[in-house]
């Protein structure tokens, strides 16, 4: 059921960088969480999630656009979320 959803999302992502319209909203604030909480360990551990967005090359160019904004960085370095 999730990767139907990210195949859906996927598919949106191949004509614009943000989820609804033309600007960054908490819509994209919120995926990028959702999405990033799939990769940390206590997840893949305890609920055996781990979203892998290698085949959804679309998906993958959003998240990694969104991980590279200032604001997003700043926030993952003040949580101690960067791994950069």
């Amino acid at each position: 059921m999730l990767f139907d959803a990210e195949l859906r999302l996927d598919k949106q992502r191949s004509d614009t960088p943000v989820l609804m319209g033309d600007v960054f909203t908490i819509a994209n604030a919120y995926l990028f969480a959702l999405t990033g909480w799939g990769k940390v360990a206590w997840m893949r551990s305890v609920y055996n999630a781990d979203i892998d967005f290698t085949p959804l090359a679309h998906l993958h160019a959003w998240h990694e656009h969104v991980r590279k904004r200032t604001a997003v960085q700043r926030v993952l370095c003040n949580e101690g979320l960067s791994n950069e």
